[in-house]
């Protein structure tokens, strides 16, 4: 795969849609930063999605945690 690296962002791609994949996640599994994950979704035809408001939550509880800790 590291040889196929357009293969690689069709896949991360196809794993967003199917929400297997975060944003964040899938543009670090394609090698790309957020902004090319974007345009490469919008080249596919793939619509963006927003979290829901529980993943949403932990992710604002996993930061506080994590803030707390490089506090101390």
């Amino acid at each position: 795969m590291a040889s196929r690296p357009d293969l690689r962002r069709e896949i991360a791609c196809r794993l967003y849609e199917e929400e297997v994949f975060s944003l964040g996640r899938a543009a670090e599994w394609a090698g790309l930063s957020i902004e090319e994950l974007k345009d490469n979704l919008h080249q596919r035809g793939i619509s963006r999605h927003a979290p829901d408001l529980a993943e949403t939550e932990a992710i604002a509880r996993k930061s506080l945690e994590v803030a707390r800790r490089s506090a101390l």
